[in-house]
């Protein structure tokens, strides 16, 4: 296992050297948000490996399953330019929730009332509400979690790889005790920092190399000033550690 979060690091290392190098164009909503999920997918491909090299591997499922979703949207937004109302939808859907929590603890709550104004909250949700519908209306409401990988090519990935890392990162009962609770005289107590299953955790993490290099290659092919060398830089980074990988099983 430690040696596969090594070789991972190397890849992320190259990926993330290459990323940096790449420009774009500040007006194409589609180049600004493709280059803002690929950074975000880095972002937490650093803080899983940060977690693994640490020993502190049980909230890497969850960070996983939230990478492979923002991977699913970067593919359909490097896809179709248009899939930026898509997540616009789903960034309003999410914004209106807020606010009739909000509009609810305005009632309640003196102090949030003084802060927010029932008038003015009650305007942005009106208009996020507003926008919303129009969305929906014209067929761009929010896309469940599989259709949005079916929709990038990523079914089988979502039906393998996500639906068992969405098992072990959400409460399922089966999988707690042996997860959060250890044995020690008799009694059980909690254990929040005990490793996950390393074998399965493995597996995972040589699909997760082969994410980041893709996400790179779609990224480049949007920006208007690509490295020449970048795509051979990361993709020999990602044959080095399929080598690796390959090597430690012959032995």
């Amino acid at each position: 296992m430690n040696d596969s979060v090594v070789r991972l690091e190397d890849v992320f290392r190259r990926v993330l050297e290459e990323s940096r190098k790449l420009r774009f164009d500040r007006s194409n909503p589609q180049q600004v948000y493709a280059a803002c999920m690929h950074a975000a997918i880095l972002a937490q491909f650093s803080a899983t490996l940060t977690l693994l090299k640490e020993g502190r591997n049980d909230p890497v499922p969850g960070i996983l399953r939230d990478l492979l979703e923002t991977y699913a949207d970067l593919v359909n937004l490097c896809r179709c330019p248009e899939y930026v109302v898509r997540l616009q939808t789903a960034y309003l859907a999410k914004q209106g929730r807020v606010l009739r929590l909000a509009e609810k603890l305005s009632l309640t709550n003196p102090a949030v009332r003084r802060l927010a104004g029932d008038l003015a909250l009650r305007e942005a949700y009106e208009k996020t509400a507003h926008r919303l519908a129009e969305y929906e209306r014209f067929g761009l409401g929010v896309l469940p979690i599989r259709d949005r990988f079916e929709r990038a090519g990523l079914a089988a990935l979502h039906d393998s790889v996500y639906a068992t890392l969405a098992i072990f990162s959400t409460h399922n009962l089966t999988d707690l005790p042996s997860r959060f609770l250890e044995d020690k005289e008799g009694h059980q107590q909690i254990a929040v920092l005990k490793p996950w299953q390393s074998e399965l955790l493995e597996g995972f993490l040589h699909t997760l190399a082969g994410v980041i290099v893709d996400a790179y290659r779609r990224v480049t092919r949007l920006s208007p000033k690509p490295e020449a060398d970048g795509l051979h830089q990361v993709a020999q980074a990602l044959r080095e550690y399929v080598s690796g990988i390959g090597g430690r099983k012959a032995a």
